[in-house]
């Protein structure tokens, strides 16, 4: 397909134009798209939708690509656009690629995919069974357990104001019945 897409751009000026790296990486997604779909294990990859957000990876993010300006923004290194600024929201993880994605209210996105430090295991070589459960989340047979975090209490009341009724209904309070 790189070789395709190498003579497709060979005789389009307009593909010749956008970036080699992110063209070659949908070229990928729609391969790894196509073999999770004839493996069975996902559905028939869709043409894209005119309201649905549009994005592209780039990959071979070197750290020079990215730089902070000040507090609040940074720049990354766009191939083929140049810098391009975005507000800092969090520390950006040493990561080898981003996501750059354009919502619905026309703004544009930049997600740094982090590689998480690995977890050493106990390395005792014991088999361990393990329950879930609705009091305890996880039980292993070696008698310890896992909680899973609770929802803040802000969450649990903002979902009880969601789900209640905004006014009471026309005609007078709520559970009374006017009858004529």
């Amino acid at each position: 397909m790189c070789r395709q897409l190498s003579e497709a751009r060979a005789e389009n000026p307009r593909l010749a134009a956008g970036s080699v790296i992110v063209q070659q990486q949908a070229l990928r997604d729609f391969d790894q798209a196509m073999r999770n779909f004839f493996n069975g294990t996902h559905r028939m990859p869709s043409w894209r939708k005119k309201d649905r957000p549009e994005g592209f990876r780039i990959v071979a993010l070197r750290p020079g690509h990215v730089r902070r300006l000040n507090r609040r923004n940074g720049e990354v290194l766009v191939p083929k656009v140049g810098w391009v600024r975005f507000r800092w929201s969090r520390q950006v993880p040493q990561s080898r690629s981003c996501r750059v994605t354009l919502d619905r209210a026309g703004r544009w996105h930049v997600a740094f995919a982090a590689i998480p430090a690995p977890v050493a295991g106990p390395g005792t070589g014991e088999v361990v069974g393990i329950d879930r459960g609705i009091a305890v989340t996880l039980a292993l047979s070696d008698g310890t357990t896992f909680q899973a975090p609770e929802l803040t209490p802000g969450r649990s009341l903002a979902r009880k104001l969601s789900r209640a009724d905004a006014a009471p209904p026309v005609g007078g309070r709520p559970g009374r019945r006017w009858h004529g």
